[in-house]
């Protein structure tokens, strides 16, 4: 997985010839023929329209000269594969002057963004349960009988009898 998301394909445009060249590795990431190589349009076609205004804009602030620049993209790939692009760009300019070139690095973080989707339901799902977490701390002394330390813990939960936790052995579910 870590090899994957660190395999960066790169780009380069010369902004005086106004030529764009892209690494092999980037028109394979994105499914895109090595010959003739695709067009500045046809790249950014392939990203989603939700994310347009925001290309557009670094790029603008690229040409600008600004420094480096960074921004993840929804796209689609030639092939139709849907995935996201981590886009990092810098301009490059002649003896610390005049803008000749803006190159950059892209990398697929489509698995990445998976993960944070799934990291985020999950959040949503369990913060209902770890807000109460500390009312159901429930202590079992030597004896087997169940310590229940402050009143919150004793309220029946609000679980149905199929979602009782198994109970200890000789015990009967409270719930």
């Amino acid at each position: 997985w870590a090899g994957r998301l660190g395999a960066v394909r790169s780009w380069l445009r010369d902004t005086s010839t106004l030529e764009i060249s892209w690494s092999h590795e980037f028109l394979e990431m994105c499914g895109f023929a090595r010959t003739p190589p695709p067009t500045l349009r046809r790249v950014l076609s392939i990203v989603a329209s939700e994310s347009q205004d925001a290309a557009r804009s670094a790029f603008e602030t690229l040409l600008g000269g600004q420094d480096i620049v960074q921004i993840d993209l929804r796209a689609t790939s030639e092939t139709g594969r849907p995935m996201w692009l981590r886009v990092t760009a810098e301009p490059v300019r002649r003896n610390g002057g005049s803008l000749t070139r803006i190159r950059g690095a892209v990398q697929d973080v489509s698995e990445l963004k998976q993960f944070e989707s799934a990291a985020e339901r999950a959040t949503t799902e369990f913060a209902p349960l770890v807000e109460h977490l500390s009312e159901a701390v429930i202590s079992v002394a030597r004896d087997g009988s169940l310590l229940l330390p402050h009143a919150p813990a004793a309220r029946p939960l609000p679980r149905a009898r199929q979602h009782c936790i198994a109970a200890l052995p000789h015990t009967t579910p409270s719930c």
